[in-house]
């Protein structure tokens, strides 16, 4: 008969919230990385605006190109191209975000925790 960890049991419990928390954030993080190597470099100032930014919640983080304060408020003509034939369409937000998996971090970090926990 299996038996269960009641104190391991309350640790992977305790343990889920900011497990998901470190998945967002490291998910977020890995998403910027990928932009910054996709992002077409000419004077360098899109990519170095390119940062993580809390969201609404503890479970969101917005990943941020582009900063109209400092005049770098071209992100969506570099992402979508604009009408003129000298300016395409050069995406790195998108491919970026598919290319890092937010499920894989998820499940990576409760697998880690259970282990921890020892249930």
């Amino acid at each position: 008969m299996a038996s269960i960890n009641l104190r391991g049991l309350q640790a992977f419990r305790n343990g889920i919230k900011p497990t998901l928390e470190e998945a967002v954030e490291r998910t977020a993080n890995q998403i910027a990385d990928v932009e910054r190597q996709l992002v077409p470099v000419d004077t360098g100032a899109l990519q170095a605006t390119i940062r993580v930014e809390d969201g609404a919640t503890p479970l969101a983080r917005k990943v941020i190109a582009g900063d109209e304060a400092a005049g770098v408020d071209y992100a969506p003509a570099v992402e979508y191209g604009t009408d003129h034939a000298n300016y395409p369409a050069q995406p790195f937000v998108t491919p970026a975000a598919e290319a890092i998996s937010l499920e894989r971090n998820v499940r990576d970090g409760l697998r880690a925790l259970a282990g921890r926990s020892r249930i």
